[in-house]
């Protein structure tokens, strides 16, 4: 396809070409696999799988920064991330983060007790100790349905539901 120089008469099939383009364009960007998100909470949502675009998705990432003082091994440090405009609970994880390491070996797991559309809680079990100075953080990310998303009903939304995930290990 040429471009029209200036001052050139309008060239109704050129005009007509690019529309076409445009259009293919359009529905090629639509179709993508790629823009598409598989959700499936059974947990909370016995509807099963949901596919949705990607960008109608909701997405909460945050780190947060839980302690600065000095534990012993087998301590337990609870945390809570607060989560807004979802739906019904999330798929999530929690990892656990050494923030300023140390040359000290820092054994933690996290483990998420409590997902709602709301919050995501857990804890972080220390199995060996932490000196003073050394941050310890949680990673939380949670995907799932949004609230102002099509098809979300309140029937759909289960909160106040508990679930244990398998401890994640991170050592530093």
């Amino acid at each position: 396809m040429g471009s029209l120089d200036k001052g050139a008469p309008i060239d109704v099939q050129w005009l007509n070409d690019l529309s076409e383009k445009v259009d293919r364009l359009i529905a090629a960007s639509n179709s993508s696999p790629y823009q598409q998100s598989s959700i499936n909470n059974t947990l909370f949502d016995a509807s099963g799988m949901r596919i949705m675009k990607t960008a109608e998705t909701r997405i909460h990432a945050e780190t947060k920064s839980m302690t600065q003082a000095k534990y012993a091994a087998d301590t337990v440090v609870p945390f809570s991330v607060a989560l807004t405009n979802f739906a019904q609970p999330p798929v999530a994880t929690a990892t656990p983060v050494v923030i300023n390491p140390t040359a000290e070996k820092v054994g933690v797991f996290a483990v998420v007790t409590i997902f709602t559309a709301s919050a995501v809680a857990g804890y972080l079990y220390l199995k060996t100790g932490v000196s003073a100075g050394v941050t310890l953080g949680v990673s939380i990310v949670a995907i799932g349905v949004p609230s102002n998303s099509p098809g979300t009903a309140s029937t759909n939304i289960q909160a106040n539901k508990f679930f244990t995930s398998q401890p994640t290990a991170i050592t530093n």
